[in-house]
């Protein structure tokens, strides 16, 4: 009785505390009341950054750049790059075209646009491995085979 009133240190994934208020919606007092006390804890969903490398791509519109515990399953879209063909999003050592990023998860996520074959030259769908990136270019940029 009448000891300072310290929360307990709640935790909740993917959530912060926000406030601590008695259960009738009113402030903590400063020290513990000569009576029964109970408390909620007022949670905030964590917002967390979803970061893109493009390689020089250009993101798809709908491609967030942050999201919280309780977003809705989130799946990435293709980025483009003109004269390039996507092959997937790279993240850790997984790659895969269309990643989810499902409700629930928590934390930072980071993602790198693979297009790793490079330019088709001219338009031309011919040899593959003459569209490959083991092409090289001439001196005026322009594609060579």
């Amino acid at each position: 009785y009448n000891a300072a009133i310290t929360p307990y240190v709640f935790r909740k994934t993917g959530y912060t505390v926000s406030d601590w208020a008695q259960a009738d919606g009113t402030a903590l007092p400063v020290a513990m009341p000569a009576r029964h006390l109970s408390v909620y804890a007022t949670t905030t969903p964590i917002t967390y950054t979803i970061t893109y490398t493009l390689n020089g791509g250009t993101n798809a519109a709908g491609n967030p750049d942050s999201y919280t515990v309780e977003s809705e399953d989130i799946t990435l879209a293709a980025p483009v790059k003109t004269g390039y063909t996507f092959h997937g999003w790279k993240s850790g050592s997984d790659t895969e075209m269309a990643p989810v990023i499902t409700k629930g998860s928590t934390g930072d996520k980071s993602y790198e646009a693979e297009f790793p074959y490079g330019e088709i030259c001219g338009g031309r769908q011919g040899d593959l491995q003459r569209n490959r990136c083991l092409r090289h270019r001439g001196l005026d940029g322009a594609c060579a085979h």
